[in-house]
């Protein structure tokens, strides 16, 4: 997945339209059309306003990835990474897996 293909599936994601996108970074629509039809990537002045209106890092409009926290351990990152490899579902069942353990009932 490639930047624009992570724009597309965020607004998608947050139900959001390219036009509210487009307002809010201050670039046309005729831009973010452009990208899904291959033919332009958003430029370098609008990806921290992008990533400003669909609530992610830069790091992860660029890479796909979020950076770690410094201050987690190498258990705890390793574990992140593992989480961010789950679908949607997966990361559903494992949340309810980890409130029932947390809680002593499992």
């Amino acid at each position: 997945m490639d930047i624009v293909d992570r724009i597309y599936y965020l607004l998608h994601e947050k139900r959001l339209s390219a036009k509210s996108l487009a307002d809010y970074a201050g670039i046309s629509t005729g831009n973010v059309s452009d990208w899904k039809a291959r033919k332009s990537k958003p430029g370098i002045n609008a990806l921290p306003k992008i990533a400003e209106y669909l609530e992610v890092s830069l790091d992860y409009l660029l890479t796909g990835e979020e950076p770690m926290p410094k201050e987690l351990d190498a258990e705890q990152r390793e574990l992140i990474k593992l989480y961010d490899a789950l679908s949607e579902v997966q990361r559903a069942e494992m949340r309810g897996y980890l409130k029932g353990l947390a809680a002593g009932t499992k």
